[in-house]
């Protein structure tokens, strides 16, 4: 059977590098195996200075996080909401948000202000990061534009995405996915798409279920089949992210393979014996 994880075959030689933006501990994350297992370095930003303390207890030294707003660099403002997850640097869109069973009232504006974002390419300039992982309720595209030269090395993105217009002027789903092909990234996989019911319907009495498709997080990924100017580290860092965090051993064997055509190894057939 394949490895519990790829490091069991083969490990990079340094640490994969992880950027999450918007990183509140609202659940476990997708890579908590990779730092529990010390493949990976973790660089997060959260505004909110409460949920910021609590990620600096759950991962110490050598992480580093940041209570920063991130976007393309200046002057913003920041709409508060009565459940701080749902808090953005768009408005909200009240109309919307009305005639969904459930969504208003955890999206309620309770203030505004004014703040500055900044930009990753300006913050981590001399900086490299392999894996960026982004939930900004509605601003994605503004931090991606702003990181246009940090993306040049990202290996894979993973995202929340939209395709409804929960806040004013919000980017949707076809908006991140042209950009993020023009930097060179494909849609792999949706994660956990959510769907809404149209007010007042509640179905069995749970308002997460629903038929209107309403968002989801996005795995992007470099083409598996355009590596020629990859690193060993990095295809070894692909290899780790499809196997170890998403559970898609065929991307993992493709990346290990492109190794043994390099290397004369045999990763590829010991990971599939």
């Amino acid at each position: 059977m394949p490895p519990k994880s790829i490091a069991d075959l083969v490990r990079a030689r340094s640490l994969l590098s992880i950027c999450d933006i918007g990183a509140s501990y609202l659940q476990t994350p997708e890579y908590d195996g990779l730092i529990q297992n010390g493949l990976a370095r973790l660089i997060g930003f959260e505004p909110n200075t409460d949920e910021c303390e609590k990620l600096r207890g759950i991962y110490p030294e050598p992480h580093h996080f940041y209570t920063a707003f991130v976007g393309k660099g200046g002057p913003a403002t920041f709409y508060e909401t009565n459940w701080f997850p749902t808090g953005s640097l768009l408005k909200g869109n009240e109309e919307v948000l009305k005639r969904y069973t459930g969504l208003w009232n955890v999206t309620m504006p309770i203030a505004e202000h004014a703040v500055t974002t900044v930009a990753l390419d300006e913050l981590m300039a001399d900086q490299t990061v392999d894996f960026m992982k982004i939930d900004v309720q509605g601003a994605e595209l503004d931090v991606f534009q702003g990181a246009e030269t940090l993306l040049g090395d990202v290996l894979a993105i993973h995202a929340e995405v939209s395709f409804v217009a929960f806040y004013e002027n919000q980017p949707l789903f076809s908006d991140v996915d042209q950009y993020l092909r023009k930097m060179g990234f494909g849609l792999v996989k949706f994660l956990g798409p959510r769907a809404c019911t149209l007010n007042p319907v509640i179905l069995d009495n749970n308002p997460n279920l629903g038929h209107q498709l309403m968002w989801s997080d996005a795995l992007f990924m470099r083409d598996p089949f355009s590596l020629q100017n990859y690193s060993t580290d990095q295809l070894i860092k692909l290899a780790t992210l499809s196997h170890d965090v998403y559970g898609m051993p065929d991307f993992a064997y493709r990346f290990l393979t492109e190794l043994d055509q390099r290397n004369g190894t045999k990763l590829g057939t010991e990971f599939m014996s």
